[in-house]
């Protein structure tokens, strides 16, 4: 299999588990910017945050110093808070 397929295969089986994670509640509402990001809920940030540890073999999102729900719940819903971490990067 190309690179370039395998590529695409694992976007599907992603998008496959997000059907599965989100059956039976209600999925995320569309794109979110810098605009509305703000209005992204608790839920989708966790499972976006699933997504990252997975992709990365993390084995914890909040263990330790580390809360990466937090982290990015503040990130993406207090446009402040998102201004300071972009002025550190």
């Amino acid at each position: 299999m190309s690179p370039r397929m395998q590529k695409q295969k694992a976007i599907d089986l992603v998008r496959q588990g997000l059907d599965l994670y989100w059956e039976g509640t209600a999925p995320p509402r569309g794109d979110y910017d810098s605009d509305n990001a703000h209005t992204i809920s608790n839920e989708e940030v966790s499972a976006g945050v699933v997504a990252l540890l997975l992709a990365t073999g993390i084995c914890h999102g909040s263990a330790g110093d580390v809360d990466l729900y937090r982290l990015n719940q503040r990130y993406l819903r207090d446009q402040d808070f998102r201004q300071q971490v972009n002025a550190l990067l």
